[in-house]
């Protein structure tokens, strides 16, 4: 999905910033996911969002849970439903 939205912004600065932890290539986690690196490239610049198939099959690349992934991303759902 192609967007400009903050929080697609936030994810694919997340995704960079735990690839570049495990010292991955794009084409790595690319190869991983079964994708081109382009597309890895595109998330990563927040031009794309990725689809909840896909973020979950980048939280099991990484060994992680999607909360983990999701950690620090965007507002919290249970504060934005308070009333």
């Amino acid at each position: 999905m192609k967007t400009g939205n903050k929080t697609v912004r936030q994810i694919g600065k997340r995704i960079r910033e735990l690839r570049l932890e495990r010292r991955w290539s794009q084409q790595y986690l690319a190869s991983l996911l079964d994708v081109e690196q382009a597309y890895i490239s595109s998330i990563e610049r927040g031009e794309y969002g990725p689809s909840v198939r896909r973020i979950a099959m980048i939280a099991e690349a990484f060994g992680m849970s999607l909360s983990a992934l999701f950690d620090g991303i965007g507002p919290c759902l249970s504060d934005s439903r308070k009333h």
